[in-house]
């Protein structure tokens, strides 16, 4: 079996009420414990905050003020505190003494600060339930009242609606009861210690705010938090009644659920550690918000959605709705880290709803189910994405290439068959590949890109890697002749492929092509999709991958869509030059496929990054082309921004790939010049749980000659004691290496070495592992050029170096180092050298920095622009 993680555990939604009457005395004060991965800073206007079980979410900003939503009804919005004291004759605004705030997995806290009180205010929402609980830890030198003040909405998600809504103040029950008329949907928002709540019309939604009042008791406070529930939803009032009370009476139980959901993904999913710990802290916040896509809906069921972020006085948070495309890149990410639960979710929700005719849906919204018209057949949005139906085979495929999973693919086969059938029938030009004209979208949604479009690359290189993922999958279940006719499609579609975007008079891979067989040439991202997969040939993607490493693309902060070079370019367009985690983590995947990995690390430190500068531990959908500043217009909380975190980051530069169903496991890393040691910590093989730990340049050896070579280490550690573990072992060493022995237990073992200009490589084929396995690599370092890490502050524009490219011409013994600087800037380059100093430089000034280190100096002495910098100089 697979391993259990807690979203099989029995909600506490379906516990019996087991806690204190809370009433006339409030919670007990619990222990709101230290996160090993929790985030803090001032509390910034405008800033997202938010949090997500599975039923209900609350989004907001950093000081304070939020909506709450119990799927798929939003409760209310623009709730917030002011605090009441003898000497100000008004309330004092929470937004106005907001200092702190503090971002952990469980729950979120905003500080309150005033010379005379501190508030604590702690938003838990629970992993089950459709309800939000505020604890307010208070301590007050005066007497303190607090004011609490919301909008009551109770309306439906777009683009579903209600009518007939209204606020009523419930004096003896201490909280406003939200309603309409049928009194389907029905909401609670109160305190036990709530008092002069305001009226309203009745049977009318108020549009001035509900408001009661908590006066604050000092004896009581000094051992007790101040609870508020938010709580509602599509349900009777009987319902709604006894979830009010169990979120009052087991907030401490809630709290510890989440407590122990956090641990287990920390410690039960795979997790890093490696010199550059923001990569491992990103890794871990991935985690946590991926987790937090997993919305469970009372007419839909359990699916992922895109991403979070308020919705003011709309009623479309962000992106809370089921994207079946976004599911699947996700699940390339989520995968390797082994959430296998919340992936077969996401994939078993496109499943359930995928159209007719096989194809899968592209958005769903949470009130799907509610809309007077037909969601799935009145509206344009449900299946008007062509790239959905084949990532969804892709996804699946990664999923069992993972898990091993069989059961869940033959469960899914009726799927399968329905979605390969709808690809296969919507290639219009007989290439094998599905196109943008009769299937949907792709790429491009909107803007001039897309004009007379035909296909895109994107979609192709998708649709080309689903028949290899039919193939496989087929041969799984024993549908023989299947597997052969998609092995056979493959092929044709893998050279159709290179025939169509292969541009030799521009010895570089096309946008698309147009209608009328023509092809769009313009340099964009996407063809990093196939480069991710693959499909790209080498000797013919030079130019692509020198475009996403340049400054016409790459950002200091991501990478562009378009280059910055194109006539269409505009770097707040959505489409046409805005930076996207998305596109950024594909091409950093891409990079380091393609052994360019100074710039896959760029890319990859640039999505990490994007965890801690705006909404702390999320990431956003969009940034600006030209400066490092978060788009107005974006989502805060986008998970596929986020997965490309874990993608590239795993699969690119630890080059780890699973074939579990085969009991294997692939290790081809591509560790940054300047780390000695990483380790990888319960990466799934099936049911397996594989530690893996990499060390060096830590040990030197000296043979009879006197000639020395350097370690590089790989220990491999299963978790099962029956496990049938064999290990490809694939490390992609420094341009100008030599390989000089291989031991694998000690043992020496025969081995074949490519030393070409990019990298020099070994392949270990059937490392046996059952029991663990360790394999000394020594070898002769050639120099290594370490990675940039730029920090760029909000609203700077591009300004640290690019690193194009890095070879060895083992003729003659040369690197060459080809660099973009800005105009007037001087920058400084690591080298490590283990054997000596680089000989003959040319292109910049060599100084040394001790123990093996060397620096390079350039100077970019243009007056404008972005200008480009060959170095060269010769193996010591």
């Amino acid at each position: 079996m697979l391993r259990t993680t807690l979203l099989a555990l029995v909600p506490m939604a379906m516990m019996p009420w087991t806690g204190v009457d809370v009433r006339a005395q409030g919670v007990p004060k619990f222990d709101i414990e230290v996160s090993s991965i929790q985030l803090e800073g001032i509390a910034r206007p405008g800033v997202y905050l938010g949090g997500v079980g599975r039923e209900a979410a609350f989004f907001g900003a950093e000081t304070g003020a939020f909506e709450a939503w119990a799927w798929p009804v939003k409760l209310l919005h623009d709730f917030e505190l002011s605090f009441k004291i003898p000497d100000y004759s008004e309330p004092i605004p929470g937004a106005s003494v907001a200092r702190r705030v503090i971002v952990r997995p469980e729950l979120q806290t905003v500080v309150y600060s005033h010379a005379t009180f501190t508030v604590k205010q702690h938003i838990l929402v629970p992993l089950h339930e459709p309800g939000v609980i505020v604890l307010l830890d208070v301590d007050a030198v005066r007497p303190l009242e607090i004011v609490a003040s919301f909008h009551a909405d109770l309306d439906l998600m777009w683009p579903a609606g209600i009518g007939g809504q209204y606020a009523f103040w419930w004096a003896d029950r201490n909280r406003f009861l939200l309603s309409e008329s049928r009194r389907e949907y029905n909401g609670y928002v109160g305190s036990p210690f709530a008092h002069e709540g305001s009226t309203h019309p009745a049977h009318a939604a108020p549009d001035a705010p509900s408001v009661f009042r908590v006066t604050v008791d000092d004896e009581v406070v000094s051992s007790r938090f101040i609870p508020i529930v938010i709580a509602g939803g599509v349900m009777p009032r009987d319902s709604l009644e006894l979830i009010y009370e169990r979120l009052l009476g087991d907030a401490e139980a809630y709290y510890k659920e989440r407590l122990e959901h956090g641990r287990h993904l920390r410690e039960d999913l795979a997790s890093v550690q490696t010199p550059d710990t923001i990569l491992d802290l990103a890794l871990e916040w991935a985690k946590v918000n991926l987790d937090g896509s997993l919305a469970c809906n009372p007419d839909l069921g359990c699916g992922m959605v895109a991403g979070y972020g308020p919705s003011g006085r709309g009623r479309r948070p962000g992106f809370g709705w089921f994207f079946g495309g976004d599911a699947s890149i996700n699940a390339l990410g989520i995968t390797p880290y082994g959430d296998f639960d919340l992936v077969r979710a996401g994939l078993d929700f496109q499943r359930r709803n995928r159209r007719d005719d096989g194809k899968m849906p592209h958005e769903v919204t949470q009130s799907a189910m509610r809309t007077r018209k037909d969601w799935f057949t009145e509206f344009p949005y449900a299946y008007y994405h062509a790239d959905t139906t084949p990532y969804w085979l892709v996804a699946l495929w990664s999923y069992w290439l993972q898990s091993a999973d069989t059961a869940f693919v033959r469960d899914s086969w009726e799927g399968v068959r329905a979605a390969y059938d709808w690809c296969v029938e919507h290639d219009s030009d007989g290439d094998r590949i599905v196109d943008n004209t009769a299937g949907g979208l792709g790429a491009i949604e909107v803007g001039g890109l897309g004009e007379s479009l035909h296909q895109d690359i994107y979609l192709a290189a998708v649709s080309v890697q689903s028949l290899r993922a039919v193939s496989e999958l087929a041969g799984a279940l024993g549908a023989s002749e299947l597997a052969a006719e998609a092995d056979r499609y493959y092929e044709e579609a893998r050279t159709n492929f290179q025939r169509e975007y292969y541009v030799e008079d521009l010895d570089a891979y096309a946008f698309g092509i147009l209608q009328g067989g023509h092809t769009n040439p313009a340099m964009t991202v996407w063809p990093a999709t196939a480069g991710s997969f693959g499909l790209l040939e080498p000797r013919h993607a030079r130019r692509n991958l020198d475009a996403f490493a340049s400054h016409r693309m790459a950002t200091d902060w991501g990478t562009r869509i378009l280059s910055s070079e194109h006539e269409l370019y505009d770097p707040l367009h959505y489409n046409n030059g805005a930076v996207w985690g998305f596109v950024t983590g594909f091409a950093g995947w891409a990079l380091f496929n393609y052994d360019r990995p100074h710039a896959g690390f760029a890319a990859l430190w640039a999505n990490a990054r994007s965890t801690f500068y705006d909404a702390l531990g999320r990431n956003p959908e969009l940034q600006s082309g030209a400066f490092r500043r978060t788009l107005d217009t974006t989502v805060p909380h986008q998970f596929f921004a986020t997965s490309m975190i874990p993608t590239p980051l795993l699969r690119g530069l630890f080059g780890l790939e699973a074939d579990a169903p085969r009991a294997t496991l692939a290790f081809a890393p591509r560790l940054p010049a300047d780390w000695n040691w990483a380790k990888v910590r319960n990466y799934p093989v099936g049911e397996d749980r594989v530690d893996i730990e990499i060390y060096s340049n830590v040990r030197l050896r000296t043979d009879a000659d006197g000639d020395t070579a350097r370690l590089f280490q790989a220990n491999f550690r299963p978790g099962k004691q029956d496990s049938r573990l064999r290990v490809r072992f694939a490390p992609r060493l420094p341009p100008g290496s030599e390989v000089v022995r291989i031991e694998v237990d000690r043992e020496a073992v025969e081995f074949e070495q490519s030393r070409g200009r990019h990298a020099t490589g070994v392949s270990l084929d059937a490392i046996e592992a059952t029991h663990g396995a360790s394999v000394d690599v020594w070898y002769r370092p050639g120099v290594a050029v370490a990675p940039r890490r730029p920090r760029p502050l909000e609203g700077e524009a591009s300004d640290d170096v690019r690193i194009i490219d890095y070879s060895y011409d083992g003729e003659d013994g040369v690197y060459t180092l080809r660099v973009e600087g800005r105009a007037g800037r001087t920058y400084t380059i690591q080298l490590i050298s283990t054997a000596d100093a680089p000989r003959d430089v040319r292109g910049a000034q060599l100084s040394e920095a001790g123990a093996g280190r060397y620096i390079l100096t350039v100077a970019i002495d243009e007056d404008a622009g972005w200008h480009a910098r060959e170095i060269r100089f010769r193996k010591p």
